[in-house]
């Protein structure tokens, strides 16, 4: 069968709530019963993961998780974070020039920093990542979190305050995505980001100072660290990393 161009090309969020809305409405017209469906099904055990599969294999609508993602989940577990989420993960809309894919678990900021002082050396100013004031809005549960990738921050963005940065509507790494990626990172290559910028997060402490994160490799042993600035400042090698999240 000759195929086209755009037959590769996403649908629209307008076709699949029509396409959704369609079936949704077909269902509801048959109210077929549970029973019904494991029977047409051809199975006695059939689940909510069952069903949604055969109906997206009907439609040739491959189900299986993004590779990305799945390589996220096995780095997660590698770092003695076992995720049994991906079912419920969506990508987001990610530029084809973006490299950095990441599953931003439900997890407090100061469970995951303890997983950072257990795999490196790690220090924060602070005693709680979580009391912070504000930061960007971001979903409860998990997520999947797409960003440029690179060792430094975005150069795109580079020498931009926190100030800056809300000025022109920027959505960029939390605190808590920050960390994720710095875990990340090390489990899959033994290194670390920041070695010689800072990433300003979109996270203020309680203070008001907008927290960030690097490696500081002033001392004898390299540490990553987290700590905050002032709102209005900048530095030539430091800035945000810009990012989308669904």
């Amino acid at each position: 069968m000759q195929t086209h161009e755009t037959d590769h090309t996403p649908a629209t969020p307008e076709q699949l709530a029509i396409l959704t809305g369609e079936i949704a409405l077909a269902v509801a017209k048959a109210k077929p019963s549970f029973a019904r469906i494991q029977k047409l099904l051809g199975s006695k055990s059939a689940t909510r993961k069952s069903i949604s599969t055969a109906v997206l294999s009907a439609l040739e609508i491959d189900s299986a998780p993004d590779p990305r993602l799945v390589k996220s989940q096995r780095l997660w577990a590698k770092l003695g974070l076992p995720l049994d989420c991906l079912d419920d993960l969506v990508m987001p809309d990610i530029p084809t020039d973006w490299d950095g894919v990441a599953i931003i678990p439900e997890v407090s900021c100061e469970r995951l920093f303890a997983l950072c002082v257990k795999h490196f050396p790690s220090w924060k100013y602070g005693n709680n990542l979580d009391n912070f004031k504000e930061e960007q809005n971001r979903p409860s549960r998990a997520y999947a979190l797409g960003h440029r990738g690179g060792v430094e921050p975005d150069v795109l963005h580079r020498g931009k305050s926190y100030n800056q940065c809300i000025e022109e509507g920027l959505i960029f790494l939390t605190q808590k995505e920050r960390i994720c990626i710095e875990l990340l990172r090390f489990a899959e290559t033994g290194e670390h980001l920041d070695v010689v910028g800072l990433t300003i997060t979109s996270s203020l402490a309680e203070v008001g100072h907008a927290y960030y994160a690097h490696l500081d490799s002033s001392f004898r042993t390299q540490v990553f660290r987290m700590g905050f600035c002032r709102r209005m400042c900048a530095d030539s090698a430091g800035g945000p990393r810009q990012a989308v999240f669904a």
